[in-house]
């Protein structure tokens, strides 16, 4: 599946976007910090300059379980905002 990490857009609990909010770059480093795997290292600095990713299902795994992951510190919108992108791209997915 191909995934824009740049596309998510982050809001503050009025639904008012916050602005300068660039959680991809959050993503990249903490799949850059975290991964064991030296195929997600390139996807991190893809994702790090806001380009489009290719991620197989078990990548996507991988990613959701470090946003999830305490140590990485991404409080709660940001992970639902994350995850609910996520769950966008899959259901584009199975549509076509």
């Amino acid at each position: 599946m191909k995934f824009d990490f740049s596309k998510i857009k982050l809001t503050n609990i009025e639904g008012k976007p916050i602005e300068k909010s660039e959680i991809h770059k959050s993503i990249a480093n903490a799949l850059w910090t975290s991964t064991k795997r030296l195929d997600l290292v390139e996807t991190a600095m893809k994702i790090n300059k806001g380009e489009t990713v290719e991620l197989e299902k078990d990548e996507v795994l991988e990613l959701q379980r470090l946003v999830k992951d305490e140590k990485q510190g991404f409080l709660s919108f940001a992970q639902k905002a994350i995850q609910e992108y996520i769950e966008s791209v899959q259901k584009e997915k199975k549509k076509s």
